[in-house]
């Protein structure tokens, strides 16, 4: 199967070409990401498509890899901003108020 997604998700034929189309969504959306902080903030954003974003961003950053650390950190019991900050090198609030998709 592949890069192929079966049956198609949001009309994408594959798995990068669905993550562009979310990546895209998340540009036209008019957001904080801090908003994700929230329920109500996550749905009133887009919250997937820029959940998407951001964590496409950190990736090209710092590696593939740090996005496993960090939810590795989390499964062991360490706080997320302090996970978040020991992964990637950069505090949750700066990386939020730096990022745009």
């Amino acid at each position: 199967m592949g890069d192929r997604v079966q049956g198609g998700l949001f009309g994408a034929k594959s798995v990068s070409e669905f993550v562009e189309s979310r990546i895209a969504s998340a540009q036209r959306a008019n957001f904080n990401l801090a908003d994700l902080h929230t329920y109500e903030g996550f749905f009133e954003t887009d919250g997937y498509a820029v959940s998407l974003a951001a964590a496409s961003r950190l990736s090209e950053l710092t590696g593939e890899e740090s996005l496993f650390n960090y939810w590795a950190a989390l499964g062991e019991g360490m706080a997320w901003p302090q996970a978040f900050e020991e992964t990637f090198g950069i505090s949750v609030e700066d990386f939020e108020s730096t990022f745009r998709p």
